[in-house]
């Protein structure tokens, strides 16, 4: 994919609309805390209400190994989730309890990681048995 850009390293990928259903904050540290390897770059595809926060992030931090995509029809989003090593979704605390993100079961069929940020106890956990990150928010 080095005509768009993309390297062949370490990849997260988050893809589809970024909006009041994702956990924004979660997401923004995502390419923060790999802000220090070259080796991995982190992926946004889609677009969103939330979508410009992330771009916001990346700008304001310097973050030189992410990269906001537009949305992707279906034969390049396949092509790019394809170069993942692991894929983000996350979920908003007001969520929780009320939906699952529809990617994440696109993500669990393909048999790769997923990093999910969520608080303790969430569905998302409960249902994968792999909690991988643990957010400061308040179990519930």
């Amino acid at each position: 994919m080095r005509e768009i850009g993309l390297a062949d390293i370490y990849t997260t990928i988050c893809a589809g609309n970024i909006d009041i259903t994702q956990e924004i904050k979660a997401l923004i540290e995502v390419p923060k805390a790999c802000s220090f390897d070259d080796q991995i770059q982190c992926i946004f595809m889609g677009d969103g209400t939330k979508h410009h926060l992330i771009e916001k992030s990346i700008g304001e931090n310097n973050i030189g190994n992410a990269r906001l995509l537009p949305y992707q029809y279906t034969a390049m989003l396949e092509r790019l989730l394809s170069l993942a090593d692991i894929r983000i979704v996350s979920l908003a605390p007001a969520m929780e309890g009320v939906a699952i993100p529809s990617r994440a079961y696109s993500y669990m069929a393909s048999g790769l990681p997923i990093l999910a940020p969520t608080a303790l106890h969430s569905d998302a956990e409960e249902y994968t048995c792999l909690p991988i990150h643990r957010s400061d928010r308040a179990s519930s």
